[in-house]
């Protein structure tokens, strides 16, 4: 699975009704409509999504996770979490977890400061 594919998931996954225009897709996951378009479209030929015309835009094109689909990013998931974890965090001391804890907070902080 592409990253952009396991992101195209994971933004539907944690979309209400599990679903979302192609236009907003394409702009989260960074890619033009027409590349988000063939995204969809290799997802959909593999039952992970199923393509949908617009409630409100009959013209807009909606994607919508299939079951399929959300077990295929929950696996993928799993995987992703442990390949981060054993690259980025198993060879990190309790010291430094802490102090990336510390340091990712502040940055979090600074970031709602600015948007607030």
């Amino acid at each position: 699975m592409s990253r952009v594919e396991f992101t195209v998931l994971q933004l539907l996954a944690d979309a209400p009704d599990h679903s979302a225009q192609l236009s907003p897709l394409a702009a989260a996951a960074q890619q033009s409509l027409s590349a988000m378009s063939r995204t969809v479209g290799r997802l959909e030929s593999r039952g992970l999504v199923e393509r949908h015309r617009s409630d409100d835009d009959g013209r807009a094109a909606r994607a919508v996770l299939t079951k399929a689909g959300t077990a295929k990013y929950r696996r993928a998931r799993r995987d992703h979490v442990a390949v981060v974890r054993r690259t980025l965090l198993d060879h990190l001391s309790d010291v430094d977890t802490a102090s990336i804890t510390r340091r990712v907070d502040s940055m979090r902080e600074a970031l709602a400061a600015h948007a607030g």
